[in-house]
């Protein structure tokens, strides 16, 4: 018996990486689909994803896609309980880039990982985290 239904929205332009993330999920105890968006699918997804308890929406919102209305259906989905990740309202304020820094000190992030907003914070962090291995 699952312990919640997840669902992973692939918008277009997402990267590699969606099956090994669903089957990890599923490993952990999860249910876990994978729903593709586009434009002309818009209602029938969000139609199956009323049934799930989280999405994790992956991939960048590429021209073409009517982000305000993506976005106003993310926010009902959050309004009826599911959880949403990245929350359309924490990809307003800050990248993902931004996101992973702030985490970086939780068991979840790694600590080497920061964003720099300026040349002078990047020539300064880049020789503090460059310590913990080499880049690639």
């Amino acid at each position: 018996n699952p312990s919640c239904k997840t669902m992973i929205l692939n918008l277009p332009g997402a990267s590699n990486g969606a099956v090994e993330i669903a089957n990890c999920l599923i490993s952990a105890g999860m249910n876990c689909q994978l729903l593709d968006y586009t434009a002309k699918s818009h209602d029938a997804v969000f139609t199956s994803l009323g049934y799930a308890d989280c999405v994790i929406v992956r991939g960048s919102t590429l021209p073409g896609l009517n982000v305000d209305h993506l976005d106003t259906s993310l926010r009902n989905l959050e309004k009826m309980g599911k959880r949403v990740w990245p929350s359309p309202d924490v990809k307003a304020i800050m990248s993902s880039t931004e996101a992973l820094a702030k985490i970086s000190s939780l068991s979840i992030g790694l600590p080497d990982t920061a964003a720099y907003n300026t040349p002078e914070a990047f020539a300064a962090g880049i020789r503090r985290t460059v310590a913990f291995h080499p880049r690639v």
